[in-house]
């Protein structure tokens, strides 16, 4: 079992437990400090387990370190900084697909200096974790974002219906998927006015075939 935890000593940092007092340890201590992101954000993809550590190095910069390891300190390792010195960004909402992780990202300077959300993709290196598509925030609180779902080796989720509020592209709150591409990312299928905000009911993620 991982979780994350706080000894009084590390910052919160990885912890895994066999279900013994001698085997919950600590996996490693990747956070400077703070680090409490890590409550949510565990996420399993492959044979590896995906987190976000959120910590701040003292005079440097906020550091969004999307973390991978297999469950040792030698192979736990930061996998990218993802929007360094923005102090409102974070990350949330992370999602295996395969081996593949999709997550929101939030930035103030999205377009340019307007803030918006991001769908990003990883596959677990630097170079391949990629943001995907932008799409206009809700609040400085909660993502918008929402029913991220796996299904047959893609994802669907439900962003809010302004794409680009510098462009004022409308598209309701529609059902999108994603196969892990900018070319991929797209509209399932326009439901409704694109003048008219249209709410996506959660997604069904157990589909069933219909026998002929």
């Amino acid at each position: 079992m991982y979780f994350g935890a706080y000894d009084g000593i590390n910052s919160v940092d990885l912890w895994k437990s066999n279900g013994t007092a001698e085997g919950t340890v600590l996996v490693s201590d990747v956070a400077v400090s703070g680090g409490n992101s890590l409550y949510k954000s565990l996420v399993v993809a492959g044979n590896l387990i995906y987190y976000v550590v959120t910590d701040r190095v003292p005079n440097v910069e906020r550091r969004n370190l999307l973390v991978k390891t297999d469950g040792t300190n030698q192979g736990t390792t930061i996998v990218k900084n993802v929007y360094p010195n923005d102090a409102n960004s974070f990350l949330s909402k992370r999602v295996a697909v395969n081996d593949i992780i999709f997550f929101i990202g939030f930035a103030n300077d999205i377009f340019d200096d307007i803030p918006g959300e991001v769908l990003w993709q990883s596959d677990g290196t630097e170079q391949g974790t990629i943001p995907l598509r932008e799409f206009s925030m809700y609040d400085y609180y909660e993502l918008y974002t929402r029913n991220m779902t796996a299904l047959n080796g893609i994802l669907y989720f439900v962003p809010r219906g302004i794409v680009n509020p510098r462009e004022g592209n409308q598209t309701g709150d529609q059902l999108w998927r994603s196969e892990g591409t900018v070319e991929g990312t797209q509209v399932v299928k326009q439901i409704g006015s694109k003048d008219v905000r249209q709410a996506a009911q959660p997604i069904c993620q157990g589909f069933q075939p219909l026998k002929s």
